[in-house]
């Protein structure tokens, strides 16, 4: 018979650059992405879509993992930015405690990592979306002069060059 693990999978952004703390003799290598899920949903009275509830994980991975990912990060330095789309596989791990600006106890949820991507077609999306938004901007932005207005009194542009009128 054999044993299984139970896996979590949480999708989310980066909240943060991950931050990797090498081995030494005391600690093997670390590294933590904090992952930020925002859930959405439309408010049909003011038909627009709304922010909920937030929940943010702090994944971490050690020892040659960590090292592993940390080598990925520096040949793709792209891939895990701050705002990047990602897939975290894990197990729920004891919550991080800290305290609060204001000097109260507080906890982040946690997870030990065993695998994390990025969600490839959720960011190309987002790539694509900008795009589009730059260009839409670019079509729909007045010239400051156009080149009709720059035409000498009996003349028009053709094909971009001035032309008698006939």
């Amino acid at each position: 018979m054999t044993a299984s693990k139970p896996t979590n999978v949480l999708e989310g952004n980066l909240a943060s650059e991950p931050k990797y703390r090498q081995a030494n003799s005391e600690k093997q290598a670390r590294i933590v992405f904090r992952v930020v899920h925002n859930e959405r949903y439309f408010d049909r009275q003011s038909q627009q879509w709304l922010d909920g509830r937030k929940t943010t994980v702090d994944v971490s991975f050690y020892g040659p993992a960590a090292d592993g990912i940390a080598k990925k990060m520096n040949d793709h330095p792209d891939i895990f930015v701050k705002g990047a789309k990602v897939i975290a596989f894990g197990e729920v791990a004891e919550p991080g405690a800290y305290l609060s600006d204001d000097g109260q106890p507080r906890s982040r949820m946690a997870m030990l990592g065993r695998r994390i991507v990025p969600d490839q077609i959720a960011n190309a999306e987002r790539a694509l979306n900008a795009q589009r938004k730059d260009a839409m901007q670019w079509m729909t932005a007045a010239p400051a002069v156009t080149p009709v207005a720059q035409a000498a009194p009996g003349q028009t542009y053709v094909g971009g060059f001035a032309a008698p009128l006939m």
